[in-house]
C-alpha cells in the first residue's frame, strides 16, 4: 500500500513540474512583427536590409544608398524624418518608405581638354557632370558633339579626328548645357623615332645624325588621298580607304632597311672580312609627319598638280617649321630623309656654303636654305622601297667623290676611270659594260646595261681586291656574289591590308633583291677605314684615304683640302 501512494505522489509531482516548464517557455518566447521597407522611386537607390520578420523589441537600422543622380529626401509610412540611417524598434508591424529625389546636373566640364590637335590624330573628350548637391557623373558617352566646319570629322562613340589645318571649334552639349572648345589643327607632328632608327649600330667609328620627314596627303583625316599618285596593291588594286597607319608602317619598314643597308655597306670589304666593323652609324634624332605641306611650282613641270609632281616642297617654310637650321648647325645633322608620296624631290640635293650643291639634282642654287654646315636631302619616293633609297645615296657618293678628287686628268680619273672602270674612249652607252673593275650605282662589273643587277654572267673583276694600278687579285663574279640575304636585327612592322606590303616584309632582311644586294656589296668595296691601298701618282707614293670619311665629314674635308689619297 505504501508503494502505491509513493507512485501516485511521484506522478502528480512530475505532472506539476511539466506544467510549470510550459508556462516558463511561454513567458520567454517573444512576438514577431513584419517589416516592409521600400524606396520611392524603386530604382533610385539601394537598401542595406530587406523586408522580413523581426522579434519584438529588435532595433533595426535602415540605410539608403542613392544611385547616381538621386539624393535622399525623407521617410514616410510608419516612420518619419530625414535621418539616414534611420533606426526603429520593432513593437508592431511596420511599413517604411524611403523617398529620394532626382538631382539636376547644373554644369558640365571637360576633364581632358585640348587646344591643339594634329591632322590624322584622334581625341575623345572625357566629360564630367556636376549635380546640384556637388556629386559628379561621367557623361562622356551621353554628350552630343557639334562642329561648325569640315576640319573636324566625327567618329563613333563621340571620338573625333581632324583633316584640315587651321583654327576651328567643337561644341559639347548635354541637354541645355554646352561648352565650346577652340582647337588649332596643326598640319605636322613630331614623333618619337623607332628604337632601331635612333640607335646607331655598335662599333661604328662615326655617328651620322639624321632627320626624317614624311609627307602623306590625307582625306577625312584618316585615309591616304588616292586622288593623285595612288598607292597600289597587286593587280594595280587601289584602296579608296587606305589607312594612314598602313602607309606609315610601310615607310617605317623602308627607313629601317635603309639605315641598316647604309651601316652594313660601310663595313669595308666585309664580303671577304666578316670581322670588318661598320664605319657609319645612323642616328635619327628627329622625325616629323606632314599631312599638308608648303609647296612651290616646279618650273620644269607644266601641269601643276600634286599627282603629276607639279610641285616642289617649299624647303624654306618646311625646314623653318621644324627648326632644321639649329639641328644642322648645333646638333650636327648631316642628312634629311624626305619620304614623299607625290612631290618632286630630287634623289639627292646638297646645301653647302663651301662647295655649293654637289648632288644628283638640277643643282638649283636657291632651292635649299643655306646654313653654316653642309647637309644633304634625300628624296625617298614611297611607291618604291629601300633599294631605291640607297640607290639615291650611291649617286650622291659618285657626285661627292668625283668632286673632291684633285688634279683630275680627263680619261685618267682615279674615281671614274680606275675605281668605277669607265672607258672614256667608248661611247656613253658602252663605257661601263663588262668593265671588270668595281662598277657603280647603275652597273655591276658584269652589267650590260643600266640596272643590270641580276646578271648571272661571270666576269673577271678585281672588285674584291681593287687597287688603282690594277694589281689586285682578280676573280670571277656574278649576281650570286652580292644577291643574298642579310638578316635585320629588328622585326619589320605588320600590315593588315596591302598584300604587296605583307609579302615584301615577310622576311626581316635586305640584300636578297638584286639592286639592294649589289649596292651594299658596292658600298663595301669603296676604300674605307684603314684600307692601306697604295697609290702611285706622278712618281710619288700615297695611300688612299677613307672615302667614307670624306663623304660624311664634307666640311672638314673641304676646309682641310683633303682628297682621295694622302
Amino acid at each position: 500500500m505504501k508503494n502505491l501512494f509513493w507512485i501516485i505522489g511521484l506522478t502528480l509531482f512530475i505532472s506539476c513540474t511539466n506544467d510549470d516548464n510550459q508556462v516558463t517557455q511561454q513567458q520567454v518566447q517573444k512576438e514577431k512583427y513584419s517589416l516592409d521597407v521600400s524606396l520611392n522611386p524603386s530604382s533610385s537607390g539601394t537598401l542595406n536590409i530587406s523586408s522580413g520578420e523581426y522579434e519584438e523589441g529588435t532595433e533595426v537600422e535602415i540605410i539608403v544608398t542613392p544611385t547616381s543622380g538621386f539624393e535622399f529626401k525623407d521617410w514616410t509610412g510608419d516612420g518619419s524624418g530625414n535621418q539616414n540611417p534611420f533606426k526603429l524598434i520593432m513593437d508592431s508591424d511596420k511599413n517604411i518608405v524611403g523617398n529620394l529625389r532626382q538631382l539636376e546636373i547644373e554644369s558640365i566640364e571637360i576633364t581632358n581638354p585640348i587646344d591643339t590637335l594634329v591632322i590624322s590624330r584622334k581625341h575623345k573628350f572625357e566629360v564630367l557632370g556636376t549635380y546640384s548637391n556637388g556629386t559628379t557623373i561621367d557623361l562622356t558617352s551621353q554628350v552630343v558633339l557639334e562642329v561648325n566646319d569640315d576640319k573636324i570629322i566625327l567618329l563613333d562613340d563621340n571620338e573625333f579626328t581632324v583633316g584640315k589645318s587651321g583654327e576651328t571649334s567643337i561644341k559639347v552639349k548635354y541637354d541645355e548645357l554646352e561648352l565650346v572648345e577652340e582647337i588649332f589643327i596643326n598640319y605636322f607632328e613630331e614623333i618619337e623615332p623607332h628604337d632601331f632608327l635612333k640607335t646607331p649600330v655598335s662599333n661604328s667609328s662615326i655617328v651620322v645624325p639624321v632627320v626624317i620627314i614624311t609627307y602623306l596627303p590625307l582625306k577625312e583625316g584618316k585615309y591616304i588621298n588616292q586622288d593623285t599618285y595612288p598607292i597600289k596593291d597587286y593587280g594595280d588594286k587601289i584602296y579608296d580607304n587606305l589607312p594612314v597607319t598602313e602607309v606609315h608602317n610601310w615607310v617605317l619598314s623602308n627607313d629601317i632597311r635603309t639605315k641598316y643597308s647604309i651601316e652594313e655597306g660601310s663595313k669595308y670589304r666585309n664580303y671577304k672580312n666578316s670581322q670588318s666593323n661598320p664605319f657609319v652609324g645612323i642616328k635619327v634624332i628627329k622625325q616629323y609627319n606632314f599631312y599638308e605641306i608648303s609647296k612651290l611650282p616646279n618650273p620644269r613641270q607644266t601641269v601643276m598638280t600634286d599627282g603629276d609632281e607639279g610641285w616642289l616642297p617649299n624647303y624654306n617654310d618646311i625646314f623653318e617649321s621644324i627648326g632644321l637650321e639649329s639641328l644642322v648647325n648645333d646638333h650636327g645633322v648631316k642628312e634629311v630623309w624626305f619620304n614623299s608620296k607625290s612631290l618632286y624631290i630630287p634623289e639627292s640635293n646638297m646645301s653647302s656654303k663651301l662647295t655649293g650643291d654637289i648632288s644628283n639634282s638640277y643643282r638649283d642654287p636657291d632651292d635649299l636654305p643655306l646654313y653654316d654646315n653642309t647637309y644633304v636631302v634625300y628624296g625617298n619616293f614611297i611607291h618604291r622601297w629601300y633599294g631605291e633609297n640607297i640607290h639615291n645615296r650611291g649617286h650622291q657618293l659618285e657626285s661627292q667623290l668625283s668632286f673632291i678628287e684633285k688634279d683630275k686628268t680627263q680619261g685618267d680619273e682615279l674615281f671614274w676611270n680606275h675605281f668605277i672602270g669607265r672607258n672614256s674612249s667608248l661611247g656613253e652607252s658602252e663605257n661601263r659594260v663588262l668593265n671588270g673593275r668595281c662598277g657603280d650605282t647603275h652597273f655591276p662589273p658584269n652589267g650590260r646595261s643600266d640596272y643590270d643587277y641580276d646578271n648571272s654572267q661571270n666576269v673577271i673583276s678585281d672588285i674584291g681586291d681593287w687597287t688603282p694600278d690594277n694589281s689586285g687579285e682578280k676573280k670571277s663574279v656574278n649576281n650570286q656574289d652580292w644577291k643574298f640575304s642579310r638578316q635585320l636585327p629588328v622585326n619589320l612592322p605588320n600590315f593588315d591590308l596591302m598584300e604587296k606590303y605583307i609579302d615584301l616584309t615577310k622576311i626581316n632582311d635586305v640584300g636578297n633583291d638584286p639592286q639592294g644586294g649589289w649596292l651594299i656589296y658596292w658600298f663595301q668595296s669603296i676604300p674605307g677605314e684603314n684600307n692601306n691601298i697604295p697609290y702611285e701618282r706622278n712618281g710619288n707614293s700615297y695611300k688612299l684615304t677613307n672615302w667614307w670619311e670624306l663623304f660624311y665629314n664634307w666640311d672638314e674635308s673641304i676646309q682641310n683640302n683633303k682628297t682621295l689619297w694622302e
